[in-house]
Order: structure tokens, then sequence, then C-alpha cells
């Protein structure tokens, strides 16, 4: 239940603070005073509105804060959610004409969080939801939330079978009408499968063919220029070998290395350029001997690196693309290979599908005609109670075209407003007034199975004359001593006499701004309040 709000520069309330008690507690003001603001207030924690409909006049920020008490369904969503726990809950909606922020007991949060904790606080009635009254999906909602528990079990089978159905009718969307360009498609995932496979390709192997034919394509010149290099080490005709020169240049170092320190190192540089030239000689003649030109092997080599290079303009800047590519292929292939397998089948799939749906839906048809007659029962008793004795209340069911999320049928409420006159619905018989008090009507049949505390109600008595008002006010003050904590934003003076706890909305203006507030009316302020709403003028 609500216990405590906070208000800063929001709508036209400059700085408010208000304390709130258990029961029945009215919100009234003149006309035009703002008192639906208070119902704004509290519909900012359901993200309903933006930072622009919020901010007031008196800055370039605003916030709103309100304290709770807790719930076993807020504790468990503040649980799933990461954020802490306190005795009592704290809910904050702060910010500028652009961007809102979200705090729960301290701690930021997303606005779907702060919405599913409001839903779980509180329950709003506005005219908006008075005419929701009208609407089929809205009473079959209703009747849906009476026993909740007997539904789950229903509620649960059924998304099963609808979510397989859905998958089903999306596969039967997206197959090919012709299941001969199925298997075209097949058989070409089939040849570039085959195609890459039949290569065996390994990763790096296009480097090293590459090589090995660079090589056989160049074999004579490679040959030619190799022995050349090794005739100019071992020497030809009548020049000597470089080995030899190179050991000649050693011997006349060596005679001078007493005379100048820097020769040594000379010496031995010459020495170290003499074994490494000898160790190229016999790498160089190594190789020449192991040299040995193979047609057969430039053609295989030449054939194998054409294929990789085909494959990689197919398929793949790389060998590592191309097989990627072909495991994309593989799946591919297996993907449309089940489709073809599901499409030989999808009709009778179907059908199998909306053969259990259709059980379910019997199931939660003849639930919901069970609490839709236990729902009307107690309506129909407490319309009697708001002088709508003479009502009748009754429902059709209609089905849908097809499955939906909330079944394969609609309920839909019919009422008779007098006698002799026939069963319609009720979007084209009630009044707003009747509608109104329709909806009392409900939520006092439903209060047992609303998990809800907090309830308000803005504007319940429209339409609703001065000789019906404590009526309506009575009913409204048996809804909060059953437990409820209910807000009311009313007009009427006999609704507002009968509440535990009185607020009382009144606009300041000046030639500069207009600014509203709020304040508790109690004792002989409360007294007053109440006659001017029936329009009694204070004695001279």
């Amino acid at each position: 239940m609500l216990r405590e709000m906070r208000v800063q520069n929001a709508l036209l309330f400059k700085q408010a603070e208000m304390a709130f008690e258990d029961g029945f507690c009215a919100v009234t003001g003149e006309t035009g005073a703002g008192k639906s603001m208070f119902v704004s207030l509290l519909r900012s924690l359901s993200g309903e509105l933006k930072g622009r409909d919020l901010l007031g006049p008196f800055g370039d920020r605003f916030s709103i804060e309100t304290l709770w008490d807790g719930s076993e369904q807020v504790t468990r969503l503040l649980s799933e959610n990461d954020l802490p726990q306190e005795d009592g809950l704290l809910l904050k909606v702060a910010g500028t004409e652009e961007r809102l922020s979200y705090r729960v007991n301290g701690s930021l949060a997303s606005a779907n969080v702060m919405r599913e904790i409001a839903n779980a606080l509180v329950s709003i009635h506005s005219q908006n939801a008075f005419q929701n009254l009208r609407n089929p999906l809205f009473q079959t909602a209703i009747v849906d939330g009476y026993r909740p528990q007997a539904l789950e079990e229903i509620a649960r089978r059924y998304r099963e079978g609808f979510r397989r159905y859905q998958e089903l009718k999306a596969l039967s969307g997206a197959l090919p009408t012709d299941t001969r360009e199925m298997a075209r498609a097949l058989d070409f995932l089939a040849f570039q499968i085959e195609e890459i496979e039949k290569a065996r390709l390994v990763v790096g192997e296009d480097e090293r063919v590459f090589a090995e034919l660079r090589v056989l394509s160049n074999f004579e010149f490679l040959k030619n220029n190799l022995l050349g290099a090794l005739a100019q080490i071992e020497g030809e005709g009548d020049f000597d070998s470089i080995a030899d020169r190179l050991g000649e240049i050693a011997s006349k170092l060596k005679r001078v290395n007493g005379i100048e320190t820097a020769v040594e190192g000379w010496e031995k540089l010459t020495v170290e350029l003499s074994d490494t030239l000898h160790q190229l000689r016999s790498e160089i003649s190594a190789y020449l001997e192991r040299m040995d030109y193979d047609e057969g092997r430039l053609r295989e080599v030449s054939a194998r690196y054409d294929l990789i290079e085909s494959l990689k303009r197919k398929y793949g800047k790389d060998i590592p693309d191309v097989l990627a590519r072909l495991e994309a292929f593989r799946e591919e292939k297996a993907a449309l290979q089940e489709k073809m397998s599901l499409a030989e089948h999808l009709d009778e799939k179907i059908e199998a599908a909306k053969h259990v749906l259709s059980s379910i839906d019997a199931e939660w048809r003849a639930l919901r005609e069970k609490n839709a007659a236990a729902i009307e029962a107690s309506v129909v008793r407490e319309l009697a109670d708001l002088r709508m004795e003479k009502t009748r209340l009754a429902h059709e069911i209609s089905p849908e075209e097809d499955f939906t999320a909330h079944g394969g049928h609609t309920l839909e409420w019919t009422a008779s407003i007098n006698p002799g006159m026939p069963f319609l619905p009720i979007s084209k018989i009630a009044s707003g007034g009747e509608l109104s008090r329709i909806f009392l009507a409900l939520e006092l049949a439903l209060k047992e199975s609303l998990s809800v505390k907090t309830l308000v109600f803005d504007e319940v008595d429209s339409g609703v004359g001065p000789r019906m008002g404590h009526v309506v006010g009575d009913k409204i003050k048996q809804l909060a001593q059953n437990g409820f904590q209910v807000f009311v934003v009313t007009h009427l003076p006999q609704v507002a006499a009968r509440a535990d706890q009185h607020f009382v909305v009144r606009k300041m203006s000046d030639e500069a701004q207009s600014l509203s507030v709020i304040v508790e009316a109690r004792g002989t302020e409360r007294d007053r309040e109440i006659r001017e709403m029936a329009g009694e003028q204070e004695a001279p």
C-alpha cells in the first residue's frame, strides 16, 4: 500500500508531500484545479508518461518519490532483478524534459522493471479503463484473472501447443510452394559440397604447391644459375677459386698482424668468410645432386595448383575461407533436407497441432464459462445495490478465425438493462455512468482474486448523479473495508464524505504563473470542502 509521496516540480505541483493511511482516500477539488494530476503522478511509475509530460514550469528537473509497503510478488521481482530489499519500498521517477530515470530503493532500474513493480502494487482505473470494458479481449482477460490458479495448467499447455503451431505455420510460409525448387537447390548444394570435399584441401597447401610449381617451372634457369654460382666459388679456367683467394687474403693479413692490432679482427673475419663460403659450396652442391626434373610431377603440381585456385575463385580468398564455405553448405543442405522432410507431412502436422489446441481450448472455454457465470452472479448482486437491480448479465463465446495467444475464442459480456430488452453487448447499450457502475461492481465481485491491494479510481462516479452518490460511496467504502487501499478522484460530496482520508487539490494563479497544491483536509476544513462540493455557501 502507498504510504508517502513527495513531489518536486512535477505537472503543476511545485512541491508537495503527502502521507497516506489504509482504507478509502478521496481526492477532490474544483473543476480545473488538477485533481486528476494526482493519478498522473502514480501513472508515471508505469512509464505511461514522458519527461515532457511530467516536467513542471518551476525548473528544468522534476522528481516523484513514493514509499510503499512491500509484498511477496514485489519481493520476488526485486530478487529476480538484483535490486536491494528494504523494510519499505522506495520508488522514484526523476528527470528532465528529454530524459527519465527510475530508481528502486536507491538503485537504478529499467522502465520495464519499474513497470512490473508498479503493476504489482497499484491498479489505476480511469475513464480509458472504463471504455476498455467495451473491448471483448479486455473482458476475456478479466475472466481469466478470476481464480488464476485453475487456469495455470491449461494456459501452460496451451502456450506450448500454440508455440508449436506457430512454428509449423511459419515453416509452411517459408517453404517454397514448388518442392522441385528445393530439390534443385539440394542438387546444387550437393555438387558444391562434393567439389570441395573431393579436393581434400589442407590449410597452407596452396603456398606449398605454388612454391614447388615455381621450382619445377624454372628448373633449367635455376639449375644453370646454381651451377654458375658454384663455378665462381670453386674457380674455373685460369681463375683461382674464391676460397683460394680468401686463403691468400688471410695469409697476407696474418703477416702484418703483429704490426697493427686492428688486423687481428680482419684476419678473423676472413677466416669466418672462408668457413661460410665452404658451407655455401657444400649446400649448393648437395642441392644440385638432389635436383631431378620430372615432367610428370610438373603436370601433377600444375593441375593441383589450378584446382586450388579455381576453388578459391569460387568459394573464398584462401583455403580457410573455402573450408568455411564447405561447412556452411553442409549446414544449409541439412536444413533444407529437414525442410523437405517436414514438407512431405507438414499439412498433417499442422492439423495434428490444431487438434491438440482445439482440445485444450475446449477446456479453457469451459473454465471461462464457469468463471464468467460466477462473476456475472456476483456483479448482478452488486449492481442491485448500485440501483441497477433490473440489469441482467450474460456472455457470448465467439470463435476466432484462427488460434491466437488468448485462445481460439473470445468472451463478450452482454446485458439487458431493463426487463423485456434483449441481451446486447455492453459496448452497445451501456452509458458512461452505467459503465462506471458496472466496473465498480466488477471490482467488488473480483475482490477475492485481486492481487493488487491499492486501487485508484479516476472519476468512477462519472455520469452518476447525486442521488446515486452515497450508494457509490458506500460500495467504495465496502471495498476499502475488505483490505484494499482505495483512492478515488471524485466530484460528488456523497462519495467524498464516506472516505477515511481526504485530500483537496487547489489551483493558485497570478499574472505570471499557475500552480496546484494538494493538502489533507481534516475536521472543520473537510466539512467545509464537502459542503462546498454540495453547493452550500458559508454563512456570512
